[in-house]
């Protein structure tokens, strides 16, 4: 069994590899929210951690991901993850106003 680094790496290069096969197609790397790996245990973890210190999270999949299945390439055409848990720089700054909404509460 891999390391979960070594995991992720393996994904983002299999994504990237299917992207080349099909470079007019990038649904061949959509997958759905429902079936997605979003380590459910990790989230419950943080969530309680975050509950007992005060810590507001926000939901950032309807900026990441506004439709189901969710796209590899997100608006201004995008790669939007760098491995299953990051977001790409480039992505980031593309929805630098979302994240700004964010923090203001809005």
């Amino acid at each position: 069994m891999g390391s979960r680094a070594g995991d992720d790496i393996q994904r983002v290069l299999d994504e990237i590899a299917r992207l080349a096969e099909n470079p007019s197609d990038p649904a061949v790397c959509a997958y759905e929210l429902e079936t997605s790996d979003r380590d459910a245990w990790i989230l419950d973890i943080e969530a309680e951690v975050n509950r007992i210190n005060g810590v507001e999270v926000v939901d950032s999949t309807p900026a990441v991901c506004p439709d189901d299945p969710c796209s590899l390439i997100g608006r201004d055409g995008w790669t939007t993850h760098r491995d299953a848990h990051h977001l790409t720089r480039s992505f980031t700054f593309a929805i630098l106003d979302d994240i700004q909404a964010w923090l203001d509460g809005t």
